[in-house]
């Protein structure tokens, strides 16, 4: 059978993983929410969630649940934001992965090897990270205001609020953080697979 065009090859790649990515977004997006309302819970002051989070992580989560729910206290808050974020930056890192990989060898003459790995790694990670900072911002907000006695918004209007508040540049305020997150989580991810799968072939 003939190969798959290269262009053909890339979008298939992109595809799967930005699938998986928003599949993954939106089955992990509980345990996001409470992370981000664990880490604000401090700037509003005392609350009954603020003695339930001081008697540990579990006694804060049966809070949540016993007062708000399951989905309107822990899946429903950023929800689109967090498919968004993850299942973008999953789908550009993973998806570019590989021709990044190979620009890398044929520019610099290395051989395929975890050094590459690590090199691509950093490179996708940290722009698709970049790329999605928007969303990862609203993801944030919109999981923050959860269980706060204010009007819940979309994932667009959350957005677009924040253009409102600074303009588009306001869309892209801690971008130097999860530029270099990405590049490192995604150097490390790639650089370790492939020096276990060498060790494990040898």
């Amino acid at each position: 059978a003939m190969s798959d065009a290269p262009g053909l090859v890339q979008a298939k790649r992109f595809g799967c993983s930005l699938t998986a990515g928003l599949v993954a977004g939106l089955l992990t997006n509980p345990t996001e929410t409470i992370r981000v309302r664990w880490q604000v819970l401090a700037l509003r002051g005392g609350s009954g969630a603020a003695s339930a989070a001081d008697a540990g992580l579990l006694q804060f989560a049966k809070h949540i649940l016993r007062t708000e729910g399951l989905i309107r206290g822990l899946w429903l808050p950023g929800c689109a934001g967090w498919m968004a974020s993850f299942g973008g930056a999953f789908g550009i890192r993973m998806g570019i992965y590989e021709s990044v990989r190979c620009g890398v060898e044929n520019v610099t003459g290395m051989q395929r090897s975890p050094k590459t790995a690590l090199a691509a790694g950093l490179c996708t990670g940290s722009l698709a990270n970049a790329t999605c900072c928007p969303f990862f911002q609203a993801k944030n907000r919109l999981q923050a205001q959860a269980g706060c006695d204010v009007p819940q918004r979309s994932l667009v209007q959350e957005l677009l609020a924040i253009t409102h508040e600074s303009g588009f540049t306001g869309l892209y305020r801690g971008v130097p953080a999860l530029f270099m997150r990405g590049g490192l989580i995604a150097g490390g991810q790639f650089f370790g697979y492939d020096t276990c799968k060498r060790f494990l072939a040898s």
